[in-house]
């Protein structure tokens, strides 16, 4: 989103909408199974992909269709900004930004504006902007209908499970129960300028299962169900599948240096425990038939990046590791000659 103040149409043109759609009829509880569901599916949404007012255009979408009948469950998660990073820097700010999205972007292929920084919206709620708190527009935090899904029959902002939410999870994590409508599911963030979006959500598309029935989950089926029961009799009781954990990969090593010469390292981390510049990455060194150490702690950038020089003198193997965690890179030798 482009900022600076808004003029009136463009408020208006940026204003949210609420889209109404016709109330789903009951169906019979044997209809939610009737027929088989794809296989849960991860999938990347690039808020910076969704095109914007006048051209929106499809960002994500699952490999499967989802029969007419079956649910699907969309758990969502990740924060993101909709304003270029260097608005930020004005010092002006409505609500409380966190200082880096969770899941950074790679900004390939659709951002042009290659920085990265402060974020305010997920996919539920929007928290902080990068201007003066504009009072027709309400006070901040608000819910935000920007995140859509399209099952076949136009783009919608569905009601998230638990919801509707007026504060940001703490998590950035939601859930959304979809019918299938014999198509497939696309998803886009919906904004009147994508181009300058950054950070990306994570997306998990999965069957329905019966504990998506707990508590008041099946009055997210749109109506299908009379009770908790009825919903749980017709869904599988198998474990729920669960959205991919962080990760951690090396995208610059050398490998091999002279002795006493500088080789850097590089490693991007995505979808820590909360905005990526407040994880910690180590770099761990093994000599050659010795011991593992750790050779320093690391700050992600807003990008997700990790640098590391060292100089050495005999070869060695090197790891980085994410921190209060298990994942880590796989160990990369270093030759050293001379």
């Amino acid at each position: 989103m482009r900022l600076h103040r808004r003029p009136a149409a463009r408020l208006a043109a940026a204003a949210l909408v609420a889209l109404v759609t016709a109330p789903l009829a009951p169906v019979p509880a044997t209809a939610a199974v009737s027929r088989p569901a794809p296989h849960a599916e991860a999938l990347v949404l690039d808020p910076a992909a969704g095109g914007d007012t006048t051209a929106p255009r499809v960002a994500a979408s699952t490999r499967g269709v989802w029969p007419a009948g079956t649910y699907a469950v969309v758990v969502a998660r990740g924060t993101f900004g909709r304003w270029a990073a260097a608005n930020w820097r004005r010092g002006v700010r409505c609500g409380h930004p966190e200082p880096s999205a969770i899941y950074p972007s790679t900004l390939l292929p659709t951002a042009v504006y290659h920085e990265q920084g402060y974020v305010g919206q997920d996919p539920e709620v929007l928290f902080a902007e990068p201007n003066a708190c504009i009072a027709s527009e309400g006070a901040l935090p608000r819910p935000v209908d920007h995140f859509r899904i399209d099952a076949g029959s136009g783009s919608v902002h569905p009601a998230a499970v638990g919801g509707p939410y007026t504060a940001p999870r703490a998590d950035h994590t939601y859930a959304y129960v979809v019918r299938g409508q014999g198509a497939r599911l696309h998803f886009r963030i919906a904004d009147d300028f994508a181009l300058d979006n950054y950070g990306l959500l994570s997306i998990l598309v999965r069957p329905a299962v019966r504990s998506d029935c707990a508590g008041a989950g099946w009055q997210a089926f749109g109506g299908a169900f009379a009770d908790r029961n009825a919903c749980a009799a017709a869904l599988p009781g198998v474990a729920a599948a669960r959205l991919p954990g962080p990760t951690l990969v090396v995208t610059g090593v050398p490998h091999a240096v002279r002795a006493g010469a500088t080789a850097a390292f590089a490693a991007r981390v995505s979808g820590a425990a909360g905005p990526v510049t407040t994880a910690r990455v180590a770099l761990w060194v093994q000599a050659v038939g010795g011991s593992w150490r750790r050779a320093a702690t690391l700050r992600p950038s807003a990008s997700g990046i990790v640098l590391a020089s060292v100089r050495p003198r005999v070869s060695a193997r090197y790891q980085f590791r994410l921190v209060g965690s298990t994942v880590s890179t796989r160990p990369l030798l270093l030759q050293v000659r001379g």
